[in-house]
């Protein structure tokens, strides 16, 4: 989820390259409608942007409908405004970033979530 259209195009292009399907949206009132609608194994979303809804209450939306819900942000403010929205989020990835970077987080992401195999293997 990201407003700027050329890092939104830019992004799901890089995502799409790396081999994942994506469901690229431009604010987050589409992300909430397609959220409650299906189920998807990350969220990787802009922390801030304009709208009745920003990054920050989309993902609190989309824990609602699942508290497991893996989550991404992104954001181009200071690593201290980041620093406070972390704990929201299994990673988090610093605005501009490279397709390596992105690559990594997501990967980390989907790695960690609860959707994922190794999420749900028996602990000691």
């Amino acid at each position: 989820v990201e407003n700027e259209p050329r890092l939104l195009s830019m992004t799901a292009e890089w995502l799409r390259g790396l081999g994942y399907t994506v469901q690229a949206c431009a604010s987050a009132d589409e992300a909430a409608a397609l959220l409650a609608s299906r189920d998807f194994d990350l969220l990787f979303t802009d922390a801030v942007m304009p709208g009745a809804l920003d990054g920050m209450d989309l993902v609190v939306r989309a824990r609602e409908l699942d508290p497991a819900q893996p989550v991404v942000l992104t954001s181009g403010f200071s690593a201290h405004h980041a620093e406070q929205r972390r704990d929201m989020a299994l990673g988090y990835l610093q605005k501009p970033y490279s397709k390596s970077e992105l690559a990594q987080t997501v990967r980390r992401g989907l790695d960690h979530g609860p959707h994922h195999p190794r999420a749900t293997e028996a602990r000691p």
